[in-house]
């Protein structure tokens, strides 16, 4: 699926993407803000430290596509799915992601996350994530948390050799904590700003993030940047753009109070990364030398 998914096609699915978020019939939620189905679309380009060597092409480009449908069961039940399809560090990344929760209040919703992501490599890595999920939204700002279990897939990589020593690269070598956590506060109804903190794989690192929203026609469409500022290769900074279909162009608040959750599979597409530790692994010594010549191929020093 991903073998041929260059950069020029992703512009073309964004072009695309966004067309269809400024056209007034493509929409796949009720006619406003408060619509049971929501549908939006994200597209993002950027650059990244995590350079694994894991595949065989290595750069710093993390682009990709980001949709998510969010619902509603009555007034109380709550659900999101999310999808991710990118290129990140040379290696093509997929990923699903499930939130369900209950409003306990009315201004928090409490509920599960379940998520999975697989790097398209030859060794071919998955991580997954379960945790319990906190969202609270005020009035003018909001609180998304989730934390849990994690485990990625185990691998060992040959990254290189020094003098005397051969590189080797150990990937989710154990199970561990995960956690994700934004603040965000609206100034303006269509203004968002973003702080937040991350951790996975024992790295940590730092969110910020702003985003502005225009109306236009039946959709809603945001432009935004965020970064990524951490430990090791847990750090990005990403462009792009949001388009939120239907709900007759309302604010950003608005919209986000709807949808709830974020998708946050962004930063699973780190987790594989983060888990990477290097040892260095001292090569055997040299066979002794044969004054005599009667030594072939070393087995004398086999034995």
């Amino acid at each position: 699926m991903f073998q041929n998914f260059s950069g020029s096609k992703l512009t073309f699915v964004l072009a695309a993407t966004a067309a269809a978020g400024l056209s007034p019939h493509a929409t796949v939620a009720q006619s406003t803000a408060d619509g049971s189905v929501r549908f939006r679309i994200e597209g993002f380009a950027g650059s990244t430290t995590d350079t694994r060597p894991i595949g065989t092409q290595k750069d710093k480009d993390s682009k990709g596509l980001l949709p998510s449908l969010s619902f509603s069961y009555g007034e109380s039940l709550k659900g999101q799915l999310d999808l991710l399809a990118a290129e990140h560090a040379g290696d093509d990344s997929v990923a699903g992601a499930a939130h369900l929760g209950f409003k306990a209040s009315a201004h928090t919703t409490l509920g599960v996350y379940a998520s999975k992501t697989r790097i398209k490599t030859p060794a071919k890595l998955n991580s997954e994530r379960v945790g319990v999920e906190l969202v609270y939204q005020g009035d003018k700002a909001a609180i998304n948390w989730i934390a849990g279990h994690e485990k990625v897939d185990a691998a060992t990589v040959v990254a290189g050799t020094i003098p005397g020593y051969t590189l080797v690269d150990t990937y989710g070598d154990k199970d561990g904590f995960f956690n994700l956590a934004d603040v965000t506060y609206y100034p303006r109804p269509n203004w968002a700003l973003t702080l937040g903190h991350r951790y996975g794989s024992g790295r940590h690192g730092g969110v910020a993030g702003v985003e502005r929203a225009y109306k236009w026609n039946s959709s809603t469409v945001s432009l935004f940047a965020e970064g990524r500022f951490g430990d090791k290769a847990y750090s990005g900074a990403w462009v792009g753009l949001r388009v939120r279909f239907g709900g007759n162009g309302a604010s950003l608040k608005a919209v986000r109070d709807q949808e709830i959750y974020t998708n946050h599979l962004k930063d699973d597409m780190y987790g594989i990364g983060n888990s990477r530790r290097r040892t260095d692994v001292a090569l055997p010594p040299p066979p002794p030398e044969d004054d005599d010549n009667d030594c072939v191929c070393g087995a004398c020093y086999a034995t």
